[in-house]
């Protein structure tokens, strides 16, 4: 009887470590959402930077991220507005935030158009990791004008 409720605690035992590791060694999801806005009302944009970057949602919405050393990132801005001005000066302070380093950089005056209040803006990181070149894309967003700055 002894011999059965040890070899009983083994199995359960093998099973349950087995579950783990399956859980553990499961793939990460492809990478989504990179970007994120901070303050729109401000032109202010976020844009993580990574070296291999990973996002994760957890059934609860809660969100998951992996950062490794920052390389060269090129920040463009895609709009629908036909030739656009837009320069901008991108400021690579290492900004701490609980999802790790990025890159903050203001939107100018000139962006905002009174005549066209539904400009859409889009962010294009290029990257290179390991010699490989690639690029990710923002979804697109708005910019509101704050006259206070």
């Amino acid at each position: 009887m002894k011999f059965n409720s040890t070899l009983s605690f083994l199995f359960t035992l093998f099973t349950l470590l087995s579950a783990c590791l399956v859980v553990h060694a499961a793939p990460a999801p492809p990478a989504s959402k990179l970007f994120r806005i901070e303050n729109p009302e401000e032109g202010d944009v976020f844009l993580p930077s990574y070296d291999i970057y990973v996002h994760t949602e957890t059934d609860d919405g809660a969100n998951s991220y992996i950062f490794k050393k920052n390389p060269d990132v090129l920040v463009t801005i895609q709009t629908n507005i036909p030739k656009p001005d837009l320069n901008v000066d991108i400021i690579t302070v290492p900004y701490r935030t609980l999802h790790g380093h990025g890159i903050f950089f203001k939107a100018k005056k000139e962006w905002f158009r009174p005549d066209k209040p539904n400009t859409r803006f889009r962010i294009r990181a290029s990257f290179k990791v390991d010699g490989k070149h690639g690029y990710v894309d923002s979804s697109s967003f708005y910019l509101k004008l704050n006259e206070d700055n």
